[in-house]
């Protein structure tokens, strides 16, 4: 190729490599933040509160991983190459838990111009019901088996004030009083619905089934009393889309803000659904995003970034809930790691159960149950 003198462009800006500490091979993790420069300090007293807990933890700027393990660039595939380097080449043992700390937007090139403050990329991963979705899950599968290989959460928010306030919700969780039942609501509007629900309080290991509360064909105001009366879990299974659960509105983003803990600790909510944890819409806020950062919300969600089938839900659904309720497992991440390495991935319905469903909320975060 000839090019004149005249011929080339010149860079709107040169930033040279930053230096790193973490192509070192003594480095050790069982806890790997991941956040922006932006909020490096806001999540440090969650990264203290771990290592006081014996959990050796290293806060990562995603910065530094874009300069090596992604030649620069700001990508997902970055990410993912760093957490295959700590397992492969860090001393033992390798990284259990990974919180990734920013909001994401399946634009993380920013076509749009509308790109988050503090912004941590997703991977996007081909999906058969709706093209397209993130899987936080999936870049923590370091091996390429279709299992993560680390259990990985997420706080998609965008400030240091965000992520200072989930810090301290996450430990006054840990350290609240529990609330005695469950909460099972589904959806009325087909009977697949509400026999999942009761197959999933039946046949999993849920504790009292006396304590166990059921909604179904529930109003947005029937839903948000039998929350209030405190519940340590909430379990919802129907149709569902980025903002809403049920066909006839059972609950919605507008009822988020009527949610109230009561003095207890807020419930860990799980969402057989699709789309409610879809947290990389460019402009819009998902239902669990939502939740996740009222001041009397859960902690700790899981949902599905895409569209699946009940059917595929219902073995991970079972699993979930059955790990929840082993007092060997006491920490969320451990939980959601545990019911997915269950699931025969072989089945692409299945895999996409693994890929789609994460955690909004700290993997290391200690459970409160019965």
């Amino acid at each position: 190729m000839a090019v004149a003198p005249a011929g080339y462009r010149q860079p709107a800006q040169l930033t040279g490599l930053r230096p790193t500490t973490l192509t070192a091979a003594d480095n050790q993790a069982d806890f790997l933040i991941i956040t922006t420069e932006g909020l490096l300090a806001a999540v440090e007293p969650l990264a203290e509160a771990r290592r006081t807990e014996g959990l050796v933890t290293q806060v990562v700027d995603v910065a530094e991983i874009y300069d090596h393990f992604g030649a620069g660039h700001a990508t997902p595939e970055a990410i993912t190459h760093f957490l295959r380097h700590t397992a492969e080449t860090w001393a033992d043992p390798a990284p259990r838990y990974v919180l990734l700390v920013g909001r994401a937007t399946y634009d993380y090139r920013n076509y749009l111009g509308q790109h988050p403050t503090q912004h941590l990329p997703a991977l996007m991963i081909p999906v058969t019901h709706s093209g397209e979705t993130v899987s936080d899950s999936r870049m923590a599968d370091i091996d390429g088996d279709y299992h993560p290989d680390m259990a990985i959460g997420r706080w998609p928010v965008d400030s240091p004030a965000a992520v200072s306030d989930l810090v301290q919700r996450t430990l006054a969780y840990e350290q609240a009083p529990l609330a005695g039942h469950a909460l099972f609501a589904a959806d009325g509007t087909s009977a697949e619905f509400t026999d999942l629900s009761d197959y999933l309080v039946t046949e999993s290991a849920v504790g009292d089934k006396t304590a166990v509360n059921k909604l179904y064909g529930a109003t947005q105001e029937t839903v948000t009393a039998g929350w209030n009366e405190g519940a340590w879990l909430v379990s919802y299974v129907g149709h569902g889309s980025l903002n809403l659960w049920g066909k006839d509105n059972v609950f919605n983003a507008d009822g988020v803000a009527g949610l109230q803990s009561n003095g207890t600790a807020p419930p860990i909510v799980l969402q057989f659904t699709c789309l409610t944890g879809f947290f990389a819409h460019p402009t819009e806020v998902s239902l669990s995003e939502r939740m996740l950062t009222s001041p009397d919300g859960p902690v700790l969600l899981v949902a599905a970034t895409s569209l699946t089938l009940s059917a595929y839900q219902r073995p991970f659904a079972l699993s979930l809930l059955n790990h929840l309720q082993d007092p060997a497992m006491t920490r969320m991440g451990d939980v959601l790691q545990a019911a997915k390495l269950e699931l025969p991935v072989a089945d692409l319905g299945v895999r996409e159960i693994s890929d789609t469903f994460g955690l909004l909320g700290d993997p290391t975060a200690k459970i409160v149950r019965p």
